[in-house]
């Protein structure tokens, strides 16, 4: 698959941040065109180059603020930093992501303002449940 700027950005940005739409090309194909087409617009409307880019960018990453793993790795990295070693808190957050699809699947991770509602301490409570259950199960904890 070839990419444009922001084709590649984006799918460095959610390769980075583990979001799922890193396997879906014509996700990353339409979102990239969107952000172009974006920032032609923009610079033809008399925007600066600067202010088109920010436009583009906004378009590019629109409802991914907050991937599943980020929000994971901030539990473990807050809630279990004396439990866990903190070389191993990447490594655990990537091995337990597969397996909160359930608990992600409730709440909308799109949200630019997720982090101040009460659905987001909803959520980081409920994983730091599970969290605190795998690290008993397999006696880390």
């Amino acid at each position: 698959m070839e990419l444009d700027y922001y084709g590649l950005y984006l799918l460095d940005y959610l390769r980075q941040h583990k979001f799922p739409q890193q396997h879906n090309r014509d996700f990353i194909r339409q979102r990239a065109g969107e952000a172009s087409e974006t920032y032609e617009q923009e610079r033809r409307n008399g925007h600066t180059p600067e202010q088109a880019q920010e436009l583009a960018m906004a378009v590019l990453t629109k409802g991914l603020r907050y991937s599943g793993y980020d929000i994971l790795l901030e539990v473990i990295d807050t809630e279990f930093e004396r439990s866990v070693h903190q070389f191993q808190h990447e490594q655990l957050a990537e091995r337990l992501l597969p397996f909160m699809g359930n608990v992600f699947s409730i709440y909308d991770l799109s949200a630019d303002d997720l982090v101040f509602t009460d659905e987001y301490q909803n959520l980081y409570d409920e994983l730091t449940g599970a969290v605190a259950l795998y690290l008993r199960q397999y006696g880390i904890q």
